[in-house]
C-alpha cells in the first residue's frame, strides 16, 4: 500500500472547491431567504391594506356621530319646519293670531277648511291653506309687520296670495282675504 500524503496542490484544489461550494450555497440561500422575506412583506402589506378601510370607516363613523351631536340643534330646527298633519290647522291659526296681535291687526275670520295638496318639496310634504280676512282698513305698517312674522314663522308658512287697495287720505289699506300656505307631513 502506498501512503498518500497531502500535497500542497491537492489541498489548494480541495480548498478552492470548498470555497466555491460555500459561495454557491450562500448565494442560493440568500436568494431563497430574500424571496421568502418578499412574500412575507407582501402578505403583511395586503393584510394592513385590507385593515385600513375598516379602521377609516370606524373613524369616519365616529366623526359623523360627533358632527350629528354638534348639529343636534340644527336637526331639531329642521324637523320643526314642518307641522304634522294632525296639528297643522291649529298651529297655523295660533301663529296667524299671534302675528296679527303683535302687529295690532284685528282678524275677522280664518278659514283653514280649504283642501290641501301635495307640495313640490317631495318627501310626502303637503301644503295646507288658510284664508285670512281682516277688519278693514288696516295700517300698511302693521300689515307689513304681520307679513314679516308669517314669512319667518316656524313651522314654515308663506303668503301665496294678497290683494290690497290703498285708502285715499291715510296710510291705511283695505286687504281682501289673503291666502297663507302652511307645510305639513
Amino acid at each position: 500500500m502506498k501512503n498518500k500524503s497531502l500535497q500542497a496542490t491537492s489541498v489548494r484544489s480541495a480548498l478552492t472547491f470548498l470555497l466555491i461550494a460555500v459561495v454557491v450555497v450562500s448565494t442560493a440561500g440568500f436568494y431563497f431567504a430574500q424571496d421568502w422575506l418578499n412574500n412575507m412583506a407582501n402578505d403583511i402589506s395586503s393584510n394592513s391594506t385590507s385593515a385600513d378601510p375598516s379602521d377609516s370607516s370606524a373613524q369616519a363613523l365616529a366623526t359623523i356621530k360627533t358632527e350629528i351631536a354638534k348639529n343636534k340643534s340644527a336637526a331639531d330646527k329642521a324637523s320643526s319646519l314642518i307641522s304634522t298633519s294632525a296639528s297643522y290647522k291649529d298651529q297655523m291659526t295660533k301663529d296667524i293670531n299671534k302675528y296679527a296681535s303683535q302687529a295690532g291687526l284685528s282678524i275677522k275670520s280664518i278659514n283653514t277648511n280649504q283642501p290641501s295638496r301635495a307640495s313640490d318639496m317631495g318627501n310626502n310634504i303637503k301644503v295646507g291653506f288658510a284664508s285670512v280676512t281682516f277688519n278693514n282698513p288696516v295700517s300698511l305698517q302693521s300689515l307689513l309687520q304681520f307679513l314679516k312674522g308669517v314669512e319667518s314663522n316656524t313651522p314654515k308658512m308663506q303668503v301665496s296670495g294678497i290683494d290690497i287697495t290703498a285708502q285715499d287720505s291715510s296710510k291705511a289699506v283695505d286687504v281682501k282675504p289673503l291666502t297663507i300656505e302652511g307645510y305639513f307631513k
